[in-house]
């Protein structure tokens, strides 16, 4: 028998905060809320290099430079429902990042200004809405640490492909999408879940095979 998954698609959460003022202590709060409940390091005081974050509502990559050593983790996360006797609960799982593949995405990321994007909001003509993708990045250096977010980047139909920093975000989730694949990795581990109610990103999954 095979697996059969229903999903049915309801509002985002993620993005319909978008309707609030996106400054960095509101994604701040988000983010540490999803770090606490993923078992991550905060990184605020830690004596690191660089680290990156660039998260979607169930997805979490994770780079990390110190020196000369890299590391990094792909983290996939759903939250799995239950209807009155149990709470629900978080799954999660963690992918090794080569550290060659890291060393890569820190040179690639910084060409593309990674580290000093201002937030969607301040950027002259680009567009927000209630409903979509929004990316989330954390930049955390050595006497520095900031969060912004960029909502539907990758759109053709929202987005004026000719603002920089638009252009300039393309280019590092297109990098990081070549270099990893992140989807196919969340689609893998959707379909390694067992049985089940869950839900991630404002979908609601099934697995009843």
């Amino acid at each position: 028998m095979r697996n059969l998954t229903v999903t049915i698609f309801i509002l985002l959460t993620i993005c319909s905060i978008n309707g609030h003022a996106q400054d960095e202590t509101f994604w701040s709060k988000y983010v540490n809320t999803d770090i606490e409940k993923l078992n991550l390091d905060s990184f605020e005081n830690d004596n690191f290099e660089k680290v990156y974050r660039i998260w979607k509502s169930y997805q979490v990559i994770e780079l990390i430079k110190n020196d000369t050593a890299y590391s990094g983790q792909l983290v996939n996360f759903v939250t799995k429902t239950y209807r009155k006797t149990e709470k629900n609960k978080t799954i999660k799982d963690a992918l090794v990042i080569p550290s060659s593949t890291v060393k890569t995405l820190f040179d690639d990321l910084n060409k593309s200004n990674i580290e000093n994007l201002p937030d969607c909001e301040d950027v002259d003509g680009y567009a927000s809405g209630l409903d979509g993708t929004t990316y989330i990045f954390e930049i955390h250096l050595i006497d520095s640490n900031r969060i912004y977010s960029y909502w539907e980047p990758m759109s053709d139909y929202y987005q004026n492909d000719s603002i920089k920093e638009g252009k300039d975000v393309r280019a590092i989730i297109t990098t990081i999408d070549s270099m990893i694949n992140p989807s196919l990795h969340f689609k893998n581990f959707t379909n390694s879940l067992d049985l089940g109610s869950y839900t991630y990103g404002g979908i609601k999954m099934i697995k009843l095979r």
